[in-house]
């Protein structure tokens, strides 16, 4: 079901990744955003996009004008923006405690997947990231200095034990915590 084209990128999209509903998208703008794609959020967009239709429609009727006006070009507006990478992103995993960038510039950002609050920077690669993949409690990446590397994750960062529920923030919390105190 095509929208139209989202707000958001100013240069090429490099990256994509799918989890839970979201989508989550980095660019040659250093920049990733994250989209809700749930069955709700599209439903909301489309009758958005029918009012819009039939007020152009009325408005035509009445000015003699069959163009679609600047309201019609509205866009998907992403959940919350990510910035941090000082090249393009070119490599995203997310499970449902963290998103993992990697960019361009050599280096891999944790963030929070609720909130987008970035918890981590890892520095190891010389060169950029091409490819990564997240687990419980591992993350692999690949680079273009012709290396892969295996960086462990704390136990209390396994989103398997961490909250995955709104009640339980404290847990949630701990598992933040512990990846923000991933070393370098």
């Amino acid at each position: 079901r095509h929208l139209g084209p989202p707000e958001g990128h100013t240069k090429t999209v490099t990256a994509l990744a799918f989890h839970a509903d979201r989508v989550y998208s980095g660019g040659a703008d250093g920049r990733v955003f994250v989209w809700d794609v749930s069955d709700e959020a599209i439903d909301k967009k489309r009758k958005q996009i029918s009012y819009l239709i039939t007020s152009e429609r009325r408005d035509a009727k009445n000015h003699a004008k069959n163009n679609i006006n600047d309201e019609m070009k509205d866009k998907g507006l992403p959940l919350f923006r990510l910035e941090g990478h000082e090249a393009s992103v070119t490599a995203i995993a997310v499970d449902s405690l963290k998103i993992v960038t990697g960019g361009g510039d050599a280096v891999i950002i944790i963030w929070a997947t609720e909130t987008g609050r970035r918890l981590r920077r890892l520095h190891g690669h010389g060169a950029a990231i091409t490819a990564m993949d997240i687990g419980p409690r591992w993350l692999l990446t690949a680079s273009m200095d012709a290396s892969a590397k295996v960086w462990s994750l704390p136990p209390d960062a396994d989103p398997t034990g961490a909250a995955t529920e709104a009640s339980d923030e404290k847990q949630r919390s701990k598992a933040y915590q512990a990846l923000s105190r991933l070393g370098n």
